[in-house]
């Protein structure tokens, strides 16, 4: 897209930027998302320091990969705005556990395929 607008540059970065970074965040999907938080800091010529302390500093709180701890169990809260992709990876998250409970909700604009691909959904946590 960058390439077909003149002002615009694309900045490519590997998912291997996240390797050794020190986060909070569940699940190997993660990892792009990190890459994206390292890439902008070196992009702004941030400290690589101050760039790993930002990345293990953040706390999710916006249910999305946030970990909530009670006295009884873990929840990983992954909601936001849920979608296949985020929902088949967490649900790879979660297959990795001992005792695991999936409590997954309704995918909202989905169009034509929504009964589909809550179907597929639902196979998939079995």
């Amino acid at each position: 897209m960058a390439a077909e607008r003149d002002p615009l540059a694309a900045e490519y970065y590997p998912a291997t930027l996240a390797e050794g970074m020190r986060h909070r965040l569940e699940g190997e999907y993660n990892r792009f998302n990190i890459a994206a938080a390292v890439a902008v800091g070196r992009y702004f010529d941030i400290d690589e320091e101050r760039i790993r302390h930002a990345v293990a500093g953040y706390v999710p709180d916006n249910h999305r990969s946030q970990r909530i701890e009670t006295p009884h169990n873990t929840v990983l809260a992954d909601c936001y705005n849920a979608n296949p992709h985020a929902m088949t990876a967490m649900l790879q998250v979660l297959s990795k556990g001992e005792r695991t409970v999936a409590i997954m909700g309704d995918m909202g604009e989905l169009g034509e395929q929504a009964a589909q691909i809550h179907r597929e959904m639902g196979a998939l946590a079995r």
